[in-house]
């Protein structure tokens, strides 16, 4: 979450949060106190309330705001799956409107869904995630300024090019699979923004090391841009 707010060269009002019904990318969110709309759009209603039931600490914003991060009045949630909550409220010429949109526009999109090797085979909204169509649907949603960050699951391993395939058992033959899988995802998004870069964080909750991407619209000084960052946020 905090990189994008880091990257962004505008203060952060609007943020669409694809994913994240435990709340915890929503909770960070609403620490950044230039932020003043919050679109969550999370397939699963089981989860945000399994979560606000028994994952309490995940969605608990009572040091910097309301007593849960959900009942916050600058957030709305939406319970469905987010290509057809997109066609529905951006509609299927989202980048031929964009200038006529500016108010709808996003400072920054958050896609926190499930690890892409859990997505679900069967179902035509989960094939059309991660491609190129839907990169660019999000680049357009997102104004001049825009910034997106991706959660790509657990942080793919990188093998020599010499590896002897057969040598490696089946199991982990098919976790590169899966990881090389991702590494195109990734080069897929990075093919729509200006500028793009790839880092891993270890995640407690997931005992994991995992892989996020950042996209951003413009060209941007780092420093500066941190610089502004840690003072628009006070």
């Amino acid at each position: 979450v905090h990189p994008a707010f880091i990257a962004s060269s505008s203060p952060v009002k609007r943020v669409l949060i694809i994913g994240g019904g435990e709340g915890g990318t929503l909770r960070e969110v609403l620490k950044w106190k230039s932020v003043e709309n919050v679109t969550m759009v999370d397939l699963d209603a089981d989860v945000i309330a399994a979560s606000r039931a028994y994952l309490t600490s995940y969605s608990d914003c009572s040091g910097f705001g309301t007593a849960n991060c959900f009942e916050d009045p600058r957030v709305e949630v939406f319970t469905e799956n987010f290509v057809t909550w997109d066609l529905k409220y951006t509609g299927s010429d989202v980048c031929a409107r964009a200038k006529q949109r500016k108010q709808e526009l996003y400072d920054i999109v958050l896609i926190d869904l499930v690890d892409v090797e859990e997505l679900p085979e069967d179902k035509e909204w989960a094939e059309y995630l991660y491609t190129t169509n839907f990169f660019q649907r999000i680049a357009c949603s997102l104004n001049a300024f825009g910034v997106l960050v991706a959660n790509f699951g657990e942080a793919p391993e990188f093998y020599n090019s010499g590896t002897n395939m057969s040598m490696i058992p089946k199991e982990e033959r098919e976790t590169i699979s899966t990881h090389y899988t991702k590494i195109k995802q990734i080069q897929t998004m990075s093919q729509i923004f200006r500028q793009s870069r790839v880092y891993d964080v270890y995640m407690d909750s997931s005992a994991s090391q995992m892989a996020f991407a950042i996209g951003i619209k413009p060209k941007m000084h780092w420093i500066t841009s941190i610089k502004k960052a840690l003072k628009d946020h006070g």
